[in-house]
């Protein structure tokens, strides 16, 4: 027998009912099994049993199949789903059409006949499964790969051609927490037979896990089949809850070692088939055979859906329902969800939202707006849903939801399934119950027969809520999870006293949970755990003290015999001691690295720790200079609850905060010290801050509805509150002429105050349709400008005190910030589309397309002091930056945030932006240090100048002039290139730089007027790739995609001769030796070309050695060393005299770009896609150091202290390889050694030392 049915509430819902009558309908059959029924009714067991599972209503079709099997009455069964689907949809409309979208749901089999748009993928699948033993199908959350298994695979098993020859069934799971318990029940439902209470046969029992004789199940499944003639797919989805919910390795690797050994055993009847989170294939890398079988051309990747895919998965469902959809609704929602990174959730439940809002049977945009959009439905729904419960309801929600997240280390957050016995004393059982009833009716939970889990990983990442719950105390919610993983393990041992935990483990446990927010969180279990592991604890000193006195008579005696084997046992220790040193080390760099992009300040910790620990480690330094490739934000804590406005006072010198604990904190800007204790006077949270246009002054906006100023200078309290909002001020700003100040509120009114008087000025401004969310005035002061929950920005005359046009439209969410530029001409807003948009003030139109990139709402809007930088913040914990001329993000986004970034804030002089995070910190990112924001595309060309100017060309078209000593760019980008800028040389005096672009022209420009000299060179046809200039300045030699060289005149700017030719495919590197008699070329045909550059004539053979397409050339500074980069992965050397290669340096994992030696010519440093930029010791030929950036990386330079080196997605990188400037570095960044307990958790087993000195 299989499984029992879980319990099902049938007045939970008309899904639940109709469920529950469909098993009384089979228990008054005789209760058929579920192979019988399904061989009656000529429907999959899976398709039968999930009709009364309850999670979801049954298509009519699979209704009617069940109750035929059990020989019921049709016409009256017709009846009851349809009365079912009325009542669940809250309306008649559609026919006899059930839901043509599953929502959250994947796809199942029963599916297949509305699972459109992967036909090829199917194909493809379909393909790799019948001809190899194991495959793997990854795919990113919310890519589709269950549905594409689930519905795709699995039905084309029965039906496809290619599963011809044999008979085929399935077998379908996912681990869960005891991967071989259920593999086991898998196994016996499939076959029909009850796992045994002890192995037999090679049959687990189903309370074992691994005990079992290796093999079981390969013989289990061929027991069978005696005859040979049937195969079975064996499929375990959500494979990727064997590393997130086993907690025992050895089970894992029984796990894995039993699906290997039925698929790969020489009598086969299984193809295993696995379904795995793309992020989550360095786990599967652990396992050797798994790894093995892996590299083996056994993989399908889930790419996100075509356009084409996605219109058919959207318009042909409804059809097949007889629905159809309004054509401005499928342009929208291709619009709002293509390119979208595990979007496909988002869209099937925004599709299910909207065909619930039908009219009629047509699917309407009105309807989708209604329902929240794509990215706003899941969150609308779970919102509407939270919102419904009172105060202990959503408190048990917050839990529920907790308990039901995974939370990743290094990877995404991901769903965990959790006991009904975990949830059931989290709170009152009748709250836990209803929460859990309404939470499954909104099909955001799907309940279990034993355990609950969210419907889909999408809700983690779309419900803003949710996402806040899991960031506000991270640290915490890890070591609540590992206490309810011990005390889970601790149950299922029979209470087990060694399982307890002891010393530093349970001081931490403990302390955590006298926290009164925490005591609260822990259920019953978890309270009996701890309760049992103090009483042990107090038991064993009692007992330790006892012995105590007994062993001081005996340590005299044994100290004599100590002393002789102490010195031999010292030197062991010390070797010993080493070791583990450069092991714990390690440990944190890994560490270290997998968090660098999602925790950037942690990261850096700990690249720091292990530096400290072991110094002399290469990897160490490596890790910690490699720190420099994020910009690190200033972490300065200060308020206990979420910082939700920065303002920099005029001067620069203060920052004032405000916090939604309802205080305001003035700092010093330069040493990031609080002035003074909080300033309170509100009483309540605080949103908004605002200094005077002479800093004397600053105003601040609050919940309690009133606004405050605040005298600077004496830090106190300027003056009764100024009240009149009726409802919470949500935002405040001055006039620049410091006589005005105006309020928003979200009683939907604009005030405008005298600040001299403390009173209002003429009437409140109203026309939004809703609470205003964010205010600002333009910088003459005749504008005001604001966003509201109407998702509209508008325009007012500050004078008049009336509108100005007609509100600005295009966000589809609510408006949260809006920022003027420098200019005026310019008006920025974010939303929570998760867009950016910029307005043309004078027009009122939008100028351009809305900026796109943050993966969550937007919310805080600020332009650099120049105008020519806008950056924006948003929930999904980035700063990015966007060039206001091209529209372009600037580089990598800037990270160090542990939740969501509310409003930002530029200092005057720009090379700072400030901002709140959710955790009660100020974050600071200075913008010309480490990272510098210039470039919207990728830098493959960096040059060092004479004078300490450098240069670095761009594929946005762009060439950037910077001061190196500053790290600031010496005015705006030269311009004229049409095309990418790849190729850049200076002359030797610095005065004069040359660029080559794939718009095919050499152009000149003189550094210090940054005017072009004279007009465009032309002559290559097609790309120019390579530029270098001789010593004496006369010649300038270009490399081009058409595979000539030419040389061109400095002085006349004409091309001399004809062009050297030789190459066979694009020449893509060009460089003179020092004395400017040689010329080297490098080229896509695998070749290195030397020149004779008087003659112009080859100078011998070409260097041969590359196995792939040479990158660049550059000789050593005394000519005597040539070296070259290539495709091939490989750096090579070669000695110019006599044309043989010196030496292949190995190391690079990708493409080698570009290579660079330093000044004095010992040391050569070389760019990759590998996101490494790596130096070599010439005299050695051996790699000294290799530093990680957070992408590829191209041009190189040397400069003062360090390189310069150019990302290809626009980041430019000023590395310093002093280790202890790097370190300094981190300290100014984190301003905090680690806590002891952050210590233990990260580096247990050595002694925690400061970091910063």
């Amino acid at each position: 027998m299989g499984r029992p049915e879980r319990a099902l509430d049938p007045t939970a819902g008309p899904v639940q009912r109709l469920a529950h009558e469909l098993r009384g309908l089979r228990d008054s059959a005789g209760r058929p099994s579920y192979r019988t029924m399904a061989k009656a009714a000529h429907y999959s067991m899976t398709a039968l049993a999930e009709a009364a599972g309850g999670e979801r209503l049954p298509s009519l079709a699979v209704t009617l199949a069940y109750v035929t099997a059990c020989g019921g009455d049709r016409t009256a069964w017709e009846k009851r789903w349809r009365e079912a689907e009325a009542e669940l949809t809250g309306s008649n409309a559609g026919g006899d059409t059930t839901a043509p979208y599953p929502g959250l749901a994947a796809y199942g089999p029963q599916d297949a006949d509305r699972y459109f748009g992967r036909e090829r993928l199917v194909e493809h699948v379909v393909h790799q499964v019948t001809g190899r033993p194991v495959v793997a199908v990854f795919g990113a959350s919310g890519s589709g790969k269950s549905s594409l298994i689930r519905a795709g695979l699995l039905p084309a098993s029965r039906s496809h051609p290619a599963f011809s020859g044999h008979e085929w069934s399935w077998i379908l799971l996912t681990p869960t927490r005891s991967p071989i318990q259920e593999l086991a029940c898998a196994v016996a439902d499939w076959s029909g037979r009850e796992p045994r209470n002890e192995p037999s046969r090679g049959e687990p029992s189903r309370g074992e896990h691994g005990r079992g004789e290796h093999g079981w199940l390969d013989r289990t499944l061929r027991l069978a089949d005696p005859g040979g003639d049937k195969r079975v797919l064996l499929v375990v989805d959500q494979f990727e809850e064997l590393f997130t919910l086993c907690p025992d390795p050895a089970e894992r690797t029984a796990f894995i070692d039993e699906l290997l050994d039925a698929a790969l055993g020489a009598e086969r009847v299984a193809t295993v088939v696995l379904g795995i989170r793309a992020d989550f294939y360095g786990h599967c890398a652990t396992h050797p055979a798994l790894a093995e079988v892996l590299s083996q051309d056994t993989h399908v990747l889930v790419a996100p859906m075509t356009r084409t895919e996605l219109r058919s998965a959207i318009t042909q469902p409804a059809l097949r329902a007889g629905l159809t959809i309004e054509r401005d609704l499928t342009t929208t929602l291709l619009a709002d969800i293509a390119d979208e990174p595990g979007g496909l959730p988002l869209l099937s439940h925004a599709l299910l939202e909207t065909w619930r809002r039908r009219r009629g049977t047509t699917l309407t945009l009105t309807g989708y707006h209604a329902c929240g959009g794509a990215h706003g439905a899941l969150a609308q729904t779970a919102e509407r849903t939270y919102a419904g419960f009172d105060d202990p309801q959503k408190d048990a929600a917050r839990r529920v939801f907790l308990r039901l997240t995974a939370l990743g280390d290094g990877t995404e957050d991901t769903r965990r399934r959790a006991a009904h016995t975990e949830l059931a004393t989290i709170a009152d059982q009748a709250t836990v119950t209803g929460v859990l009833n309404r939470l499954a009716a909104a099909r955001l939970v799907v309940i279990g027969e034993d355990s609950v889990e969210v419907a889909h990983e999408a809700l983690i990442r779309a419900w803003p809520r949710l996402r806040r719950w899991l960031t506000d105390d991270r640290d915490g919610l890890m070591l609540h999870r590992r206490l309810t993983d011990a005390t889970q393990l601790w149950q299922s041992a029979d209470r087990d006293p060694d399982l307890l935990y002891r010393a530093a483990q349970l001081d931490q446990a403990t302390a955590w949970a006298e926290l009164p927010d925490h005591a609260t969180a822990l259920n019953a279990g978890e309270r009996d755990f701890l309760d049992e592991a103090i009483r042990l604890r107090d038991k064993q000193i009692r007992a330790r003290k006892r012995r105590a006195s007994r062993i001081r008579v005996v340590t005299a005696a044994v100290v004599a015999l100590l002393a002789a084997a102490t010195l031999i046992t010292v030197i062991q220790r010390n070797d010993a001691r080493e070791a583990h040193r450069g092991a714990v080390a390690r440990q944190l760099v890994a560490e270290a690295t997998a968090l660098r992009e999602v925790d950037p300040l942690r990261a850096a910790q700990l690249s720091l720790a292990s530096w400290r620990i072991a110094p002399d480690l290469p990897a160490t330094r490596n890790s910690l200079i490699s720190t420099q490739a994020v910009t690190l934000p200033t972490r300065i804590p200060g308020h206990s609850g979420e910082v939700r406005d920065v303002a920099f006072s005029p001067d620069g010198h203060l920052m004032a905060t405000a916090s939604d604990k309802g205080t305001v904190r003035m700092w010093n800007a330069s040493t990031h010290q609080p002035l003074g204790p909080p300033l309170t006077g509100h009483t309540a949270m605080v949103n908004g801050a605002a200094f005077s246009p002479d800093g004397t002054m600053l105003v601040t906006a609050s919940t309690d509805q009133t606004l405050r100023l605040w005298d600077v200078t004496g830090r106190r309290t300027a003056g009764e509150p100024l009240t009149g909002h009726t409802g919470v001020v949500t935002g405040v700003a001055f006039s620049p002429d410091g006589r005005l100040v105006v309020s928003a509120g979200a009683d939907g009114t604009l005030r405008v105050w005298n600040p001299a008087t403390r009173l209002a000025v003429g009437k409140p401004l109203t026309g939004h349709d809703g609470p205003i969310t964010a205010v600002t005035i333009s910088p003459d002061g005749s504008t005001i400008a604001s966003s509201g929950n109407d998702k509209t920005v508008r325009l007012w005359n500050l004078t008049t005190r009336r509108p100005i046009g007609r509100p600005l439209t295009g966000h589809t969410s609510l408006t949260n910030g809006v920022a003027f530029s420098p200019d005026g001409r310019i008006l920025a807003s974010t939303s929570g589309d998760k867009s950016v948009r910029l307005w043309n003030v004078a027009t009122g139109t939008p100028a351009g397309d809305p900026l796109h990139g943050h993966t969550n709402v937007t919310y805080g809007v600020a332009f650099s002091p120049d105008g020519r930088i806008l950056a924006s913040s948003g929930w999904d914990k980035t700063v990015r930056l966007w060039d206001v001329a091209t529209r372009r993000p600037l580089g990598t986004p800037l990270t160090g945030s542990t939740s969501s970034v509310f409003n930002i804030s530029f200092s005057p002089d720009g090379s700072a932006l400030g901002g709140g995070d959710s955790d009660g910190s100020l974050l600071i990112w200075r913008l010309r240090t480490t990272l510098l924001p210039g470039h919207t595309d990728a830098v493959y060309a960096v040059a060092l100048g004479p004078g300490g100017v450098a240069a670095t060309a761009s594929d946005d078209r762009t060439v950037r002039l910077w001061g190196i000593s500053g790290n600031q760019p010496l005015g705006p980008p030269l311009t004229g290139h049409t095309a990418e800028v790849r190729a850049m040389a200076f002359g030797p005096r610095g005065d004069l730089l040359v660029t080559g672009s794939w718009d095919g022209t050499l152009r000149l420009w003189d550094t210090t007027s940054r005017k072009q000299l004279g007009a465009p060179l032309t002559g290559h046809t097609g790309w120019i790739r390579g530029v270098a200039i001789s010593p004496d300045e006369a010649l300038i030699a270009t490399a081009g995609m058409d595979t000539t060289v030419r040389l061109w005149d400095t002085a006349t700017r004409e091309q001399l001769g004809t062009p050297l030719a030789g190459h066979t495919n694009s020449v893509t590197g060009v460089a003179f030796s020092p004395d400017g008699r040689t010329l080297a070329t490098a080229a896509n045909d695998t070749t290195v070309r030397l020149w004779d550059v008087t003659t112009r004539t080859p100078l011998g053979d070409p260097l041969t050695g590359h196995t792939s397409a040479v990158r660049d050339v550059a000789f050593s500074p005394d000519g005597a060393t040539l070296a070259t980069v290539g495709d091939d992965k490989t750096v090579r050397l070669w000695d110019t005299g006599s044309r043989t290669r010196i030496a292949a340096l190995t190391g690079h994992t990708a493409e080698v770009l570009k290579v660079a030696f330093s000044p004095d010519g010992h040391e050569l440093a070389s760019t990759g896609l590998d996101k490494t930029v790596r130096l070599w010791d010439l005299r050695s030929r051996s790699a000294t150091a290799t530093f990680t950036a957070s992408t590829g990386l191209a041009g190189v330079a040397y400069v003062p202290g360090g390189l310069l080196t150019g990302g290809v997605t626009g980041d430019l990188l000023r590395w310093t390889t002093d280790v202890k400037h790097a370190a300094a570095h981190v300290c100014t960044a984190t301003r905090a050694d680690l806590t002891d307990e952050e210590w233990h958790r990260h580096v247990p087993s050595w002694p925690n030392q400061p970091l910063c000195h």
